[in-house]
């Protein structure tokens, strides 16, 4: 959940990704460098044929995300971030429904899936 939330976050007043982003592991990290940099790739090549590139992808939500799909309460999901209780259900549900996604072409995640959807469709995100 919290590796994809970054094809789905984008903070609220600024066009600008968050900065001095820490993924919650290690892991997480090492993925991220790798989709950035695809994702570099990517715009050089949509510049390449005239196309406006895509935005940058924004790690901003993905403690949190994390937090929260592993069990913590709202409080300690949102700890040291500026960010509404409503913003957050909002972005919880647009992970939810990525999630759902790719369960429903990547048959191998299922069980990886189905588990994030159980830590992220509970409490304020489901009321």
């Amino acid at each position: 959940a919290a590796a994809l939330s970054v094809f789905t976050h984008e903070p609220r007043g600024s066009d600008e990704p968050s900065v001095d982003v820490r993924m919650p592991t290690r892991r997480l990290g090492e993925w991220l460098d790798r989709v950035t940099a695809l994702g570099a790739e990517l715009r050089d090549v949509e510049a390449d044929h005239g196309l406006e590139p895509m935005r940058d992808l924004d790690a901003g939500f993905a403690r949190a995300c994390w937090r929260w799909t592993t069990g913590a309460d709202l409080d300690t999901a949102l700890e040291g971030m500026e960010m509404t209780g409503g913003d957050f259900v909002r972005n919880t549900k647009q992970v939810a429904d990525l999630v759902s996604q790719v369960r429903g072409v990547a048959p191998s995640l299922a069980g990886a899936a189905n588990a994030a959807l159980d830590g992220l469709r509970r409490g304020i995100v489901e009321a």
